[in-house]
């Protein structure tokens, strides 16, 4: 049982480690603002298409 879950938390730590060594890289190389600048120039002319209620 005690080896079950030794290697339960060795698997969970493993995948914890693997997602903070991604989320330092997209940290440092942006990749996060580089993806939403290029979802801002698909998403644009769909949002520029909405009618607008401009009331008060």
């Amino acid at each position: 049982m005690f080896e079950k879950v030794m290697k339960f938390i060795g698997k969970l730590f493993l995948v914890l480690l693997l997602l903070f060594i991604a989320s330092i890289i997209i940290y440092f190389t942006n990749a996060d603002m580089k993806l939403s600048a290029q979802m801002a120039k698909i998403l644009e002319p769909w949002y520029d298409k909405m009618e607008r209620d401009r009331r008060m």
